[in-house]
């Protein structure tokens, strides 16, 4: 599967996550390709159909060429369907 994002998309979905963490207690700054990891993690746990309290895992390490070395993040479904971007 091939995703294309365009400058403006990508720019968009970076600007909505930093909104969203902008008034947090912790000083973040989300990247464009966290805003990007975080919008495809929201898109497929949509579309999966899992239930809210099934816990899941982001590692898209495997899938990335040259592959680089990320974190795996572990949430349930229903608290990343929840929440936004940030």
């Amino acid at each position: 599967m091939i995703f294309r994002f365009t400058s403006r998309h990508i720019s968009e979905l970076k600007a909505k996550a930093n909104s969203e963490v902008a008034g947090s207690d912790v000083d973040l700054k989300i990247s464009s390709f966290q805003a990007v990891l975080a919008h495809m993690w929201r898109s497929i746990i949509r579309k999966s159909g899992l239930n809210p309290e099934e816990v899941t895992h982001c590692n898209m390490r495997q899938r990335l060429n040259p592959p680089i070395g990320l974190a795996t993040a572990t949430t349930t479904a229903g608290e990343m369907l929840n929440n936004g971007l940030g």
